[in-house]
């Protein structure tokens, strides 16, 4: 058995200026590279159509370009994050089977359903001291 310290930091990456750092499992990580290559049309087209509304709004354009800009903009913008949730991981995720596990083995319960009283407060139990 690993001690509980190594096992949350087994797997991930994150972004250091430029450079993608990179742990545990590779599939994910090329995963990730693909996504980003597929988003990347879609982040430079949005950079572009702000950096338009922001020339056109120094230059005090009329309102009537500012807001077709915007609009495209938005437009934009709407398209990059549709794109960026049909490719996200699915979070299968699920809490209710977390908290039931917690009960039956005793590391955290709910206060009241123990003594009866407030709700919100929980009480440790042997497992749940010894993670303390």
């Amino acid at each position: 058995n690993r001690p509980f310290s190594q096992t949350i930091y087994r797997r991930g990456s994150f972004t250091a200026g430029s450079e993608e750092i990179t742990w545990g499992s590779k599939k994910r990580s090329y995963k990730m590279d693909a996504i980003e290559k597929q988003l990347a049309p879609l982040r430079l087209a949005v950079k572009e159509q702000g950096d338009i509304v922001r020339q056109l709004k120094q230059d005090k354009a009329p309102d009537v370009d500012i807001k077709c800009a915007v609009a495209e903009l938005k437009k934009r913008k709407k398209t990059m994050e549709d794109k960026e949730l049909a490719l996200s991981p699915k979070d299968d995720f699920d809490r209710a089977k977390l908290e039931d596990m917690l009960k039956q083995r005793f590391v955290l319960h709910q206060s009241y359903q123990i003594y009866g009283g407030v709700n919100g407060l929980y009480d440790f139990g042997p497992v749940g001291c010894m993670m303390k």
